[in-house]
């Protein structure tokens, strides 16, 4: 959080995000064309790329009309996944974090789920990561580490796994990750004593693998694919291997872990565990 948004959050006081805490969707293409899905954070594959054509070279005075506005979605830090005309997001309601499901075209709420108790921080209450979708469910993290498998269609709770019951500490400002899909696995971050990283089985919840040599906290990140020498992996960073600077832990082939500390962009200390 840059020091302007500390500035402003305390000029507003921790009550702020109710008022402004809303989805706001404006007419921004110059024809209508088939908006691409944005089905977790940062588009399809984590780049924050989008292949869409036809937007506005320029807005008209006064901005692009506003064609829909959505008031109750509590408070919270989550983006949007949108998928088939559908729009999906994290936000609060009568204290609880709750999954909400919207028709992208209209702002009408389709479902609610709850996924878990508020997280209260100073820093502004309820959930920081963005949905994840794959096929026919949606995959969430609530503030507090509770990682939810939900039915596309309705929102029904397919399974829920607590981050703290993997050994896993609530972060000073909450867990931020969104969930990654890769595959026939949910990866996600607990930190903590029993594995830094865990795959989750998509259908179940079951865990798959855990890190159990790497057990840094879990930090402000959310995890990656990357394939690197034909190697497919998955990068997250951490704090805490490698004194207090930032590291970059790629697990490959499950269990091997590579890391590399970065202190600006200069490699600072390097290994690799088996």
């Amino acid at each position: 959080m840059s020091a302007n948004t500390n500035s402003l959050h305390h000029r507003l006081g921790r009550n702020w995000l109710p008022a402004i805490f809303g989805i706001v969707f404006v007419v921004t293409m110059e024809t209508a064309v088939q908006a691409d899905d944005w089905p977790q954070w940062r588009g399809v594959d984590r780049t924050d790329v989008s292949s869409e054509t036809g937007l506005l070279k320029a807005w008209p005075d006064g901005g692009p009309p506003l064609v829909w506005l959505y008031k109750n979605a509590g408070n919270g830090y989550s983006g949007p996944a949108i998928v088939a005309g559908r729009l999906y997001t994290l936000g609060t309601r009568d204290d609880k974090e709750v999954l909400l499901s919207l028709d992208a075209d209209t702002g009408e709420e389709l479902w609610c789920q709850t996924i878990g108790e508020i997280l209260d921080n100073g820093w502004g209450d309820g959930p920081r990561g963005t949905p994840t979708i794959d096929g026919d469910r949606i995959y969430a993290m609530s503030g507090q580490g509770v990682v939810v498998c939900c039915n596309l269609d309705d929102g029904q709770l397919r399974w829920q796994v607590s981050m703290e019951k993997l050994g896993g500490e609530i972060p000073q400002w909450g867990y931020t990750e969104s969930v990654l899909v890769d595959g026939e696995h949910v990866l996600c971050t607990p930190g903590g004593k029993d594995g830094a990283m865990v795959a989750l089985n998509k259908m179940s919840g079951e865990v798959v693998w855990q890190s159990s040599e790497f057990t840094d906290g879990a930090q402000y990140s959310s995890i990656i694919p990357i394939e690197h020498e034909g190697v497919r992996s998955e990068l997250e960073m951490i704090y805490g291997q490698v004194g207090a600077t930032p590291t970059w832990v790629t697990l490959s082939q499950r269990l091997s872990i590579e890391c590399c500390s970065v202190l600006g962009n200069r490699p600072v200390e390097a290994y690799t565990e088996r």
